[in-house]
């Protein structure tokens, strides 16, 4: 018999073995194909294109970041401004001009609305829904591909809509704001209880005042020189534009028929000059400033004032009650009161 014929035994030929062994290579190479073709190359191919996908969704959220970073160093810029004249408005300085203040808080409200809201990544990521990379199959991958293809989009989008916001306009009316606010305290300020050489040397630079004099307690005509509630100084002037009275006429003296003849009357000793009383200060030759710690305590004496019959013009200005002559017409007061405040405010 053959040597290769096995004998009764049951066992294959070796020639048959060879062929089970080629054919099972066979398969293998074919699942083996199989695999490469139906499963390896899908998969790398959806991997490159998930890669992609990550590498341009990173660089559009670098993007964003910086874009988003402009709008609120552009916002803080802003804010800083607000601060300041919000600063100015909390210390609670009382404005000359009152509207001043109002515009003040109006401009605050305005560049407040000007702020541009500084989206984050979580707002985006909020609208591509659960943005949770799960990389398992290739579905998986294809899923998540999507998706940051998606997020990308967004990203994009919001960056360019974002920009570098111009607020060149809010700022410059919150410095304009500000300085108006700040001058209108500072002139108020002025005329909050200044002293009295201070108002001298302002009265004394207005045309038509011939001179100014502040009041002691010798000769203050109110009496109220540093009494509680009373003014710190009172200042007395005389202007021009009051008429000047005409001198009463000095009654001729007649002689005396029946001392005619008769021996002159020996002549009197001359008596001690007495001492010269305090100068009396008035308002009729001008007018008057009276100078208050507080501007309530200003009106409540220009209140007082207004009770009193055939009391001088009078009127309020800081905490001050300033106070012209009866003898001046309506316009001529009008003229000084407009000459005084400007001269009071330099």
């Amino acid at each position: 018999m053959n040597e290769e014929i096995i004998e009764e035994t049951g066992k294959p030929k070796k020639r048959f073995r060879w062929g089970l062994f080629f054919s099972v290579l066979i398969i293998l190479a074919v699942i083996a194909a199989s695999g490469v073709i139906f499963i390896y190359l899908p998969y790398t191919e959806s991997m490159a294109e998930y890669d992609a996908a990550l590498d341009a969704e990173t660089r559009a959220e670098i993007s964003f970041e910086k874009a988003a970073e402009q709008v609120s160093e552009a916002n803080e810029e802003l804010e800083a401004s607000i601060d300041l004249i919000n600063r100015v408005i909390g210390l609670g300085g009382a404005p000359l001009d009152p509207e001043t203040l109002d515009a003040a808080k109006a401009a605050v409200e305005t560049a407040e609305s000007a702020l541009v809201p500084v989206p984050t990544l979580s707002d985006v990521i909020g609208q591509t829904g659960d943005f949770t990379p799960s990389i398992r199959d290739i579905k998986g991958i294809i899923a998540e591909t999507a998706l940051l293809n998606k997020y990308t989009e967004l990203l994009g989008n919001a960056a360019s809509a974002l920009g570098t916001p111009d607020y060149s306009e809010m700022t410059e009316l919150l410095e304009q704001a500000q300085k108006a606010l700040e001058d209108s305290i500072d002139l108020r300020v002025k005329i909050t209880d200044p002293t009295a050489q201070s108002v001298i040397s302002a009265l004394k630079s207005v045309s038509g005042i011939t001179s100014a004099e502040a009041a002691t307690e010798d000769n203050d005509p109110f009496a109220m020189l540093g009494t509680e509630d009373g003014y710190t100084s009172c200042i007395f002037f005389e202007s021009n534009l009051v008429p000047a009275e005409l001198p009463e006429e000095e009654a001729a003296e007649e002689p005396d028929e029946n001392a005619e003849g008769e021996d002159a009357p020996a002549e009197e000793e001359a008596a001690e000059p007495e001492a010269s009383a305090p100068k009396a200060l008035t308002t009729e030759a001008g007018g008057a400033i009276e100078v208050y710690e507080t501007a309530e305590l200003a009106q409540s004496r220009d209140e007082a004032l207004t009770k009193i019959a055939n009391a001088d013009f009078h009127t309020v200005y800081g905490s001050m009650v300033i106070r012209l002559s009866p003898k001046l017409g309506a316009a001529s007061q009008q003229e000084l009161l407009e000459a005084i405040e400007a001269a009071l405010l330099n």
